[in-house]
């Protein structure tokens, strides 16, 4: 199990309120790696490296030049490919939830988000890589899906510089709501709470009501 203060998320509580985009690489680099940390470290490392001011990322980052640039490494599609799924399935099934709709298994998600011709094998995939990998981010990727809905964010990963605080919000409430809720004829919780990334306390993010669209 992985210790506590891993899986706290390093946003300043600046971000709240004067969001940089510094800020979204962060959050991004957890999105995308949730478990890798060197791939992380350098997606984080390449946007100091690119926001910074110029000759200044000489002395602050000494390897900078081995790092991919980070408008480059935000192409990383495996990686979204993956989030994104696992998003959708927290986004549909919570949405569910909301209307009342509690017949709806995880796999009756998997039929309607991810096309397959073989279905079977794409869910066993599903769940024993997707799933495995990025449930514990999938409510960062539920808000991103429901941010994209806002035309300003339909472009920018993880969205518009200005909407991560209300996109912290959101994703703030889709862990808490998934973290309660039950999955179809199971004892599983949609969101296992001991594995879960969370924000820092400092943040004091007050959740935003998910809606049903």
């Amino acid at each position: 199990m992985p210790k506590h203060d891993d899986l706290i998320i390093p946003l300043p509580p600046e971000c709240m309120r004067r969001p940089q985009r510094i800020d979204l690489a962060i959050l991004a680099g957890y999105m995308l790696w949730p478990h890798d940390r060197e791939r992380r470290r350098e997606y984080i490392d390449s946007a100091f490296v690119e926001f910074a001011p110029p000759g200044m990322y000489a002395e602050v980052f000494p390897l900078a030049k081995r790092t991919l640039p980070f408008s480059e490494v935000g192409k990383a599609s495996q990686q979204m490919l993956k989030g994104v799924e696992a998003g959708n399935v927290l986004y549909n099934a919570l949405m569910c939830k909301i209307l009342g709709r509690e017949d709806i298994s995880q796999d009756q998600i998997l039929d309607d988000i991810i096309p397959s011709t073989n279905m079977a094998n794409k869910k066993k995939n599903f769940h024993a890589t997707t799933w495995k990998n990025y449930s514990c981010v999938a409510h960062f990727w539920a808000a991103y899906i429901n941010a994209r809905k806002v035309d300003v964010n339909r472009l920018q990963f993880p969205c518009a510089v200005d909407y991560l605080p209300m996109l912290l919000k959101e994703a703030e409430s889709f862990r808490r709501r998934g973290e309660q809720e039950r999955w179809r004829q199971s004892t599983s919780k949609v969101l296992d709470a001991t594995k879960t990334f969370k924000l820092p306390a400092e943040l004091d993010v007050v959740p935003e009501a998910i809606e049903a669209f």
